[in-house]
C-alpha cells in the first residue's frame, strides 16, 4: 500500500511513473502531450527579493492525468467541495456505470456526460434530488474503456415511483424497497445511456461531527489512473485526449455555481524574513537585486548593499 511508504518514496515512485509516461507518449508520436508533462518535476530555484534567501522546490503541471500531480489535485478539489457538502441534509453516494465502450468509439466520457445530462433533466430526478456533485472517471480495462461516474447527492430517497418506507419499518421492508428502487433507477439510467447500465447507491451516514470527506474524496479522486496510463500495454494518448478535453467534475441543483467551488490560487510562500510574496525564480531576479541581496547579512554590524 502506498499509504504505508514514506513520503519521499511515494514521490519518487510517482516521478518514475511520470517519466515512463512521458517516454511512452513520445514513442506514440505525441510530443504535444509529452512536452506538457515534461514540465513537471523540474527543479526551481527561488530567491527572496528582500533578504536574498534561496529556496529550492519542484514545478508541477497540475494535469488531470499526471501520475505526480493528480493526487494533490484531487485532494484540493475535495477540500473545496467539502465545506459545502458537509451542510447537505441527506448525503447519498451514487455510482453510475455503463457497459464498456469500444476502443473505436470517439469519446466515452462525453457520451457518459450526455447521458448524465439526460438523467438530470428528468422530472422525477429533479423532484427527488436537490443537488450534488459528480466526478467522472474512465479506465482502460483491456476490454474497452470503462467510463463511470461517482456522485454525492443531497437526496432522501432515490427512486422513480417506489415510495420511501415509513419511519419504524423493519429491515426487510427497507431492503426490498431499496432493491426495487435501484432496479427502476437503473432502467432509467440505461435508457439515458442507450446501452446496458447499472447504478449502486449507499447512504453516507454522518460520523465524526458530520465529516463526509472520505465519501467526497472517493467521488472526486481522479479522472483516470496515471499508473495505468504508464503501465498499460495499450496506447495512452487516446485515453488522455478524452480526459483532457472534458470537464470531469461538475455540480448541479442547489450546489451549482457556488463561489466556494471555484479554484483559488495558492497562498504565496512566506519567507523567514517575514515578507510574503517576494520569492521569484532566480533567473527572473534582476542582477542588481541579486547582488544587493547576496551582500545582506543578519549580522547588524556587517555592511549592507548601498551602505
Amino acid at each position: 500500500m502506498s499509504g504505508d511508504l514514506p513520503r519521499d518514496e511515494i514521490r519518487a515512485d510517482r516521478a518514475h511513473l511520470r517519466e515512463a509516461l512521458e517516454e511512452k507518449l513520445r514513442a506514440e508520436f505525441r510530443p504535444d502531450l509529452a512536452n506538457r508533462i515534461a514540465k513537471c518535476g523540474l527543479a526551481v530555484h527561488l530567491r527572496c527579493t528582500e533578504c536574498g534567501r534561496t529556496k529550492e522546490c519542484q514545478s508541477r503541471c497540475d494535469l488531470k492525468w499526471c501520475p505526480s500531480c493528480q493526487h494533490a489535485l484531487a485532494a484540493r478539489t475535495s477540500e473545496r467541495y467539502a465545506r459545502i457538502m458537509a451542510k447537505v441534509q441527506w448525503p447519498l453516494r451514487v455510482t453510475l456505470t455503463a457497459q464498456n465502450y469500444d476502443y473505436a468509439e470517439p469519446s466515452a466520457v462525453r457520451h457518459l456526460r450526455r447521458a448524465w445530462g439526460k438523467l438530470r433533466r428528468l422530472r422525477w430526478f429533479r423532484n427527488r434530488v436537490r443537488g450534488g456533485v459528480v466526478g467522472f472517471e474512465i479506465t482502460d480495462t483491456g476490454n474497452g474503456y470503462h467510463a463511470h461516474a461517482h456522485a454525492l447527492f443531497d437526496c432522501q430517497w432515490f427512486a422513480v415511483t417506489v415510495l420511501c418506507p415509513r419511519t419504524g419499518s423493519d429491515k426487510r421492508t427497507w431492503s426490498s424497497r431499496g432493491r426495487a428502487a435501484a432496479r427502476e433507477v437503473s432502467e432509467q439510467w440505461s435508457l439515458c445511456c442507450g446501452r446496458p447500465a447499472s447504478m449502486q447507491v449507499r447512504r453516507v451516514w454522518r460520523r465524526d461531527a458530520g465529516d463526509i470527506r472520505p465519501a467526497l474524496a472517493e467521488c472526486l479522486k481522479y479522472a483516470t489512473k496515471g499508473t495505468d496510463l504508464a503501465k498499460s500495454g495499450r496506447p495512452a494518448a487516446p485515453l488522455i485526449d478524452q480526459v483532457d478535453k472534458t470537464r470531469m467534475v461538475t455540480s448541479f441543483g442547489t450546489l451549482f455555481g457556488l463561489p466556494e467551488f471555484k479554484r483559488r490560487r495558492p497562498e504565496p510562500i512566506p519567507c523567514e524574513c517575514g515578507s510574503v510574496g517576494t520569492f521569484l525564480p532566480d533567473e527572473l531576479v534582476p542582477a542588481h537585486v541579486r547582488r544587493c541581496t547576496s551582500m545582506a547579512s543578519p549580522n547588524p554590524r556587517a555592511p549592507r548593499c548601498g551602505g
